[in-house]
């Protein structure tokens, strides 16, 4: 999955919005910076309040913790898979379609 969104680099509202949802998203993010540099991890914290605003991360590769202010980021992209997200590729048995028990995939029970 890799979707996009992007951030005036001001360290705004919008860039808050944006880190705030990849805060909640609990698969790894790529953080482009006004300098270039792509930071591939996992952002377990931020802080939006007061003058240091910033974005932590921990390195898909080194495991190292990054700190990454909000005025320095370009933009952020949803590149690791959701951990939570329902897996739809494992070929197991099991409940497809949703809720609906008429559904295709699902077998109806009767009482």
């Amino acid at each position: 999955m890799s979707a996009s969104a992007r951030g005036a680099g001001d360290g705004g509202d919008e860039i808050a919005a944006l880190v705030e949802r990849a805060f909640h998203y609990r698969g790894d993010v790529t953080v482009r910076t006004a300098a270039g540099v792509e930071v591939v991890g996992y952002l377990f914290n931020r802080n939006d309040r007061g003058e240091d605003r910033c974005a932590q991360l921990f390195e898909t590769e080194t495991g190292r913790e990054v700190a990454i202010a909000y005025r320095d980021i370009r933009d952020v992209l949803f590149t690791g898979r959701d951990t939570a997200a329902p897996r739809q590729d494992t070929g197991a048995p099991g409940p497809v379609g949703g809720s609906d028990p008429e559904a295709p995939g699902r077998t109806a029970t009767t009482p």
